[in-house]
């Protein structure tokens, strides 16, 4: 029985350091953006990567003004659009093994606590959105039309793709999906000033 449950383990402990550090040879080669030696293997992605660091990091700044039952989750947002940029440079930067995971898995969860956090307060019965105006609602429409074009522009079978141009649309679109999150943190948790 001890031996069967040893082999369960380390089966399991080898398939997820497997799925962890397993990824392909090069990362980012379907982001146009040619791939080079040295620590940022595509330095305009890698670069524009920070604004997912920059906006998690305002996003934290947030939190103290929040109404208390609202900190916890809007903390959870911020770190984990900063891990976003912290991945986001990893594959597009240095490329080391695990990188794709630390790309992917934040991603994710911005997509997760996105859905979840206006979901949950419904079920509670409170506003999903108390945030929400007009011209947040025509910044959102904006920027995801921007992300959604530079995203499709950004790949490298796209006709406007130059490998070796200092402009790159995948860049693009993570400045535009940045500037996504920052607006979105503001429709989930908009400042309460007097309740802090």
């Amino acid at each position: 029985m001890r031996t069967a449950i040893s082999t369960i383990a380390s089966r399991a402990v080898s398939g997820a350091r497997d799925l962890v550090l397993n990824q392909p040879a090069s990362l980012g080669d379907s982001d146009c953006e040619a791939l080079h030696s040295g620590f940022f293997s595509q330095p305009v992605n890698a670069v524009t990567s920070l604004s997912f660091l920059g906006v998690g990091m305002w996003a934290a700044t947030r939190v103290p003004s929040l109404q208390r039952e609202e900190r916890a989750a809007a903390s959870v947002f911020a770190a984990i659009v900063a891990l976003n940029g912290v991945g986001s440079v990893a594959y597009h930067g240095p490329q080391f093994p695990g990188a794709q995971t630390l790309h992917d898995l934040p991603a994710y969860g911005v997509v997760v606590m996105s859905a979840a956090v206006p979901l949950w307060r419904k079920l509670r019965g409170r506003k999903a959105f108390p945030g929400w105006t007009g011209a947040k609602g025509f910044g959102l429409l904006a920027t995801n039309s921007l992300a959604v074009v530079s995203y499709v522009e950004g790949r490298s079978a796209s006709r406007m793709c130059d490998p070796d141009s200092w402009v790159q649309f995948h860049g693009l679109w993570h400045l535009s999906t940045a500037a996504v999150m920052a607006i979105w943190a503001t429709v989930l948790w908009p400042e309460v000033l007097d309740d802090v």
